[in-house]
């Protein structure tokens, strides 16, 4: 969608914040996305005889970020998933703020005289 040549700024800008909510959504519902993402990976290694665990814990290494977890996926979720759908959310709204964005603003001020300008003028 966004590759279409004639897409205007607005309108690009409209589905960049729909994708946005719907990230926050799964956000949100961070357990239901964890679940789906760790059933349809199940499905996939059940041929190699891997089963999905918690990622070994480091004896030594004391600085180590491991979330408290009781199964696999409170783990995968806490250190993973919610951590990669927070960066997503972040980087979009960083690259696509429209309240930074002079051409943004010039774009609605040029829409909005537009529409009171006749063809004559």
């Amino acid at each position: 969608m966004l590759q279409i040549k004639t897409l205007d700024i607005v309108k690009g800008n409209e589905h960049i914040q729909t994708i946005v909510e719907m990230i926050r959504d799964h956000r949100k519902n961070a357990e239901n996305v964890t679940a789906k993402i760790l059933k349809k990976a199940g499905n996939k290694v059940k041929p190699l005889n891997v089963d999905i665990t918690v990622a070994r814990i480091a004896g030594q290494q004391k600085p180590r970020n491991k979330p408290p977890a009781e199964n696999p996926g409170d783990f995968w979720k806490r250190s993973l998933i919610i951590l990669y759908l927070d960066l997503i959310i972040g980087s979009l709204q960083v690259r696509f703020s429209t309240d930074k964005s002079p051409a943004f603003a010039l774009t609605h001020f040029y829409l909005d005289n537009m529409k009171h300008v006749s063809l004559e003028e």
